[in-house]
């Protein structure tokens, strides 16, 4: 099974980081799978340089494991993990809303709605795009919160929510129901309703923890 692409110029770190993402997020390499910086030097086309960096900065992130004497493998995660990820990103993003909303304006209103109209058009049970398109509402939240540090711990914590990809189909199946979901947070934006802005963005994120201690207890 070929997991890597061979590349058809000189590449860097941060393609090398794309390609293990991609690889995860598609379920080629999945939790507790051994990374080989060689093979994936060989697979990509290019040395082995790029691939240590790209393989150090992943692990920074805990997207991978270094086990002293052993390798590197794609990180693993409990129950617990993921419950402290959707509970600081729950509060993450509640702040941003708040922040968004203190700075609001028709120009950050427009750039949410095109994501949620881009994420109503995609097809069902493309698990992984909706995945994609679900982070890029939320980053962008974020992003428009104009509050750096808050995205940079964002950006660390959606980061490990790629290792959750076995459990995605069960809540990725409807693009107009999710699309409804972030509807109504852009909705209470619009508004300058605070309290509904950040009801609305908790309970969506404690919904999706819901489904996905589930999808953990069925597996």
């Amino acid at each position: 099974m070929t997991i890597f692409e061979k590349q058809k110029r000189r590449t860097f770190k941060e393609l090398t980081k794309r390609e293990i993402r991609k690889a995860i997020l598609n379920g080629k390499l999945k939790p507790g799978d051994r990374i080989i910086e060689q093979e994936i030097s060989d697979a990509l086309g290019f040395s082995r340089f790029p691939v240590r960096e790209a393989l150090n900065s992943l692990e920074k992130a805990r997207l991978l494991t270094l086990i002293p004497f052993k390798g590197t493998y794609v990180a693993e995660v409990n129950e617990k993990d993921v419950e402290e990820i959707y509970v600081l990103r729950a509060n993450l993003e509640q702040l941003a809303v708040r922040l968004l909303i203190e700075n609001n304006s028709a120009v950050k209103i427009r750039a949410l709605e095109v994501v949620i109209a881009e994420m109503e058009n995609l097809k069902e049970h493309d698990v992984t795009t909706l995945f994609l398109e679900d982070m890029r509402f939320h980053k962008t939240v974020c992003e428009l919160c104009d509050n750096g540090k808050l995205l940079e711990f964002w950006e660390l914590l959606a980061e490990q929510l790629l290792l959750l990809v076995a459990t995605h189909e069960h809540y990725y199946s409807k693009p107009k129901k999710l699309a409804y979901a972030h509807n109504v947070i852009v909705e209470a934006i619009r508004n300058n309703d605070v309290d509904l802005a950040v009801k609305s963005i908790g309970d969506h994120i404690m919904e999706a923890l819901n489904k996905v201690r589930l999808a953990m207890t069925d597996r």
